[in-house]
């Protein structure tokens, strides 16, 4: 696998490639960033998501960033990890909203250090798995321009010699619970796309499966690793597949 460090990675206009350790300051401040981009000028969807909120996860926010750099860069706030599951973190969430108003207020997600975790607790499911990210397998960024000429890009929790493993978060409190939702049935069109991806990247198919963390204090199962079978990427592929095909009738 070709990869290129850091310092080649060209802020606001990286070229094509996969590039260890981007900082989030710069790679959310890239052009284009975003898989909210990707569906809005590429998927077609025209009506940006209410993006006022000062808590937005990351994942909801990256068209938000992009849409006005000059107006919106220096009101986006980085905090880096913070631990609501004790009392001083529920205090330092708190202080953080109140001194941000206004602000874009972005956790990074690892306030749970959910990806080591997911791991090591299946592991034995998943023995192909390295155990935990480490510094060389975590954080990838990958930049593409797709056929239709729309640069993509995107970033992977960690890239193994057999699979691409991305780390997701959930309000629920079981792995049967998030496998029956419909938030696991839009990850697996996510999964879809980002094997894709990928595989525009390198050439090469990797399983993909998600590193899950619950948001719920009450969650005894805590972390868990889920990956998409066959038929649910196939379904995934498909709706992916469809929206693209959609945007490209819609604009001729």
């Amino acid at each position: 696998m070709n990869t290129k460090p850091f310092d080649e990675f060209t802020h606001p206009n990286p070229d094509s490639g996969i590039y260890w350790g981007v900082p989030d300051e710069q790679y959310f401040t890239s052009n284009p960033v975003s898989k909210s981009i990707l569906c809005e000028k590429f998927l077609g969807y025209k009506q940006p998501e209410d993006r006022s909120d000062a808590n937005l996860r990351i994942g909801t926010a990256y068209d938000w960033i992009i849409t006005n750099p000059k107006a919106y860069h220096s009101k986006v706030v980085f905090p880096g990890p913070v631990d609501r599951r004790t009392t001083a973190g529920r205090q330092r969430w708190d202080q953080l909203i109140k001194q941000t108003d206004d602000s874009v207020f972005i956790r990074d997600g690892s306030e749970r250090d959910a990806l080591a975790t997911a791991l090591s607790n299946a592991q034995k499911e998943f023995p192909r798995l390295i155990a935990a990210a480490s510094e060389k397998n975590a954080q990838l960024v990958g930049v593409v321009r797709h056929q239709s000429g729309q640069m993509i890009k995107c970033k992977w929790d960690q890239i193994t010699p057999n699979s691409i493993v991305d780390h997701k978060t959930t309000s629920c409190g079981t792995r049967e619970e998030f496998i029956d939702s419909v938030w696991a049935f839009q990850y697996h069109v996510q999964a879809a796309m980002y094997q894709d991806i990928w595989k525009m990247l390198t050439g090469e198919i990797r399983d993909f499966i998600f590193a899950v963390s619950s948001k719920r204090s009450d969650s005894w199962e805590g972390a868990w690793l889920i990956e998409p079978s066959r038929s649910q990427m196939k379904t995934g592929y498909r709706m992916y597949q469809g929206m693209v095909n959609a945007h490209r009738w819609l604009i001729k």
